[in-house]
C-alpha cells in the first residue's frame, strides 16, 4: 500500500469507470448546471 505520492493519490482519489475514471477533487462542486447557452 502506497502511503505518499502518485500511488496515494490513485488509490484514494481515482473514481470507478462508471463515474468516468477521474481523479475526485477534479469534479467540479457546487450548483448543478444550468444547460445549454442561450445563442444569440
Amino acid at each position: 500500500r502506497f502511503t505518499r505520492g502518485y500511488g496515494a493519490m490513485h488509490q484514494i482519489h481515482v473514481m470507478q469507470a462508471d463515474k468516468g475514471c477521474d481523479f475526485d477533487f477534479l469534479q467540479r462542486g457546487g450548483a448543478a448546471p444550468n444547460g445549454e447557452p442561450e445563442i444569440h
